[in-house]
């Protein structure tokens, strides 16, 4: 974090607002007119409680939230479809 985004992150902390930078998803992406996040997960990477707690709350307000997986190549999933029941969390790395 550089000097003006720490300043600016303590004018946000004063106004009591909530920081979600570090567990914020890897991409914001565009298609046309939707917007969307992608979190990026490798290996046996799975999401961290933070990013949980992000990721249902970016949900909860309409927003969509996309997981991409290095085991599953060619496919994006649905945060609120695999949010507790990940088809990659017990895929071993070989």
């Amino acid at each position: 974090m550089n000097a003006a985004e720490k300043r600016f992150r303590d004018l946000a902390r004063s106004k009591h607002w909530g920081i979600i930078r570090p567990s914020w998803p890897d991409f914001l992406c565009r298609d046309g007119d939707e917007l969307f996040a992608v979190e990026v997960k490798h290996d046996n990477d799975w999401v961290s409680d933070k990013q949980r707690e992000t990721f249902d709350f970016l949900t909860r307000h309409g927003f969509r939230v996309l997981i991409w997986h290095t085991a599953f190549h060619k496919t994006l999933f649905e945060w609120e479809d695999v949010r507790d029941d990940w088809p990659g969390r017990d895929r071993k790395r070989s």
